[in-house]
C-alpha cells in the first residue's frame, strides 16, 4: 500500500499577523507648569486584543489553523484556493487600563512581504481615533485572493504518483478514506493535513465444482488472485474458518476449491 502525504497543500498560504501600534491618547503641551504642594497620580496602560473570531468564509476559503492573538498582535493563517475566496475576522481591543489611547497604525507581515496574491483590508475604525479607558473596539480584517492576480500558483499542486501491481487488468486509483479523487498522473490539490492511499481492485476468479477444465488453475498466477470460490451443493463453511482458498485438479479432472477451517481444524471443506 502506497501513501501521500503532504501536510499543508495550498494555492496562497496567507498568513497575516497584525501589530496595533496605540499610543497615548491624551494631549501633551509644552508649558510651564509652577506646581506648589505635592501630588500623586496613579495610571494604568492596559491595551490589548482579547478575542478574533474563529473565521468567516466566502467560497472555498478556509482556515489553515485557528487564529492566535497575545496582547497587542494576532495571526490569522488561511488558505486561499481561487478568485473570488476570502476569509473575514473580527478582532476585540479592549483598554483595560485607566489611560485613553489611540490607534496610531496596523503594521501586517503581509505587506512586508509584498505578497501580491493576497490583498488584506481593515475597517471598523479611523487611524488616530481615540479609544478610552474601560472601552473596546471591533476592528474587522478581510483576507482575500487578489482578483487581479495572474501569477503561479503558490501552492505544490501534486501530481497523483504511480501505482506499481502486477496485474495489468486491476483497477487503480488514489483515495481519500473510501473516495476516489484521481488517477496516477491526475493533478490534485491537497487541503489541510490528509492522506491519500492508493488502492488496487482485482477482478475475482469465481469457480464453481466440479467443472471439467483442462486448465491447471492451481498454477501460481492463479491462486494468488482467487477471492470467492461458489459450491454447487451450498455447504457452508464455517465462520472461524481461515482465508486459505486453494484450487486444486479431483480426480475426475474437474477444478475443486477449498478451503481449511483453522489452524487447528485441518479440515477441508469442498
Amino acid at each position: 500500500m502506497h501513501r501521500s502525504k503532504k501536510k499543508r497543500n495550498i494555492i496562497i498560504f496567507s498568513l497575516v499577523g497584525i501589530l496595533l501600534c496605540m499610543v497615548a491618547g491624551y494631549a501633551a503641551f509644552q508649558t510651564k507648569l509652577e506646581i506648589k504642594g505635592t501630588s500623586k497620580v496613579t495610571s494604568n496602560w492596559n491595551i490589548l486584543i482579547t478575542n478574533v473570531t474563529a473565521g468567516t468564509p466566502t467560497s472555498s476559503a478556509e482556515n489553515a489553523v485557528a487564529p492566535k492573538w497575545d496582547k497587542l498582535t494576532a495571526s490569522m493563517e488561511a488558505n486561499l484556493y481561487d478568485k473570488g475566496d476570502a476569509m473575514e475576522y473580527d478582532v476585540t481591543i479592549e483598554n483595560q487600563g485607566t489611560i485613553d489611547a489611540k490607534l496610531n497604525d496596523i503594521l501586517t507581515n503581509l505587506e512586508n512581504s509584498n505578497s501580491e496574491a493576497v490583498l488584506i483590508t481593515f475597517s471598523g475604525y479611523t487611524k488616530g481615533e481615540i479609544l478610552k479607558a474601560g472601552e473596546s473596539k471591533l476592528i474587522h480584517v478581510k483576507i482575500e485572493y487578489n482578483p487581479e492576480y495572474e501569477g503561479g500558483e503558490t501552492s505544490s499542486e501534486v501530481t497523483l504518483p504511480e501505482i506499481n501491481v502486477n496485474d495489468e487488468s486491476a483497477t487503480i486509483g488514489w483515495y481519500e478514506s473510501n473516495n476516489k479523487v484521481g488517477n496516477p498522473g491526475d493533478k490534485y490539490t491537497l487541503k489541510n493535513d490528509i492522506t491519500l492511499i492508493a488502492k488496487a481492485e482485482f477482478e475475482p476468479i469465481i469457480q464453481s465444482w466440479p467443472s471439467s477444465s483442462s486448465t491447471d488453475f492451481h498454477a501460481e498466477e492463479y491462486r494468488a488472485n482467487i477471492i470467492t470460490a461458489t459450491f454447487l451443493d451450498n455447504r457452508e463453511v464455517p465462520n472461524n474458518a481461515i482465508e486459505r482458498w486453494d484450487v486444486s485438479a479431483n480426480d475426475n479432472g474437474s477444478v475443486m476449491a477449498w478451503v481449511i477451517a483453522d489452524e487447528s481444524d485441518s479440515t477441508k471443506y469442498h
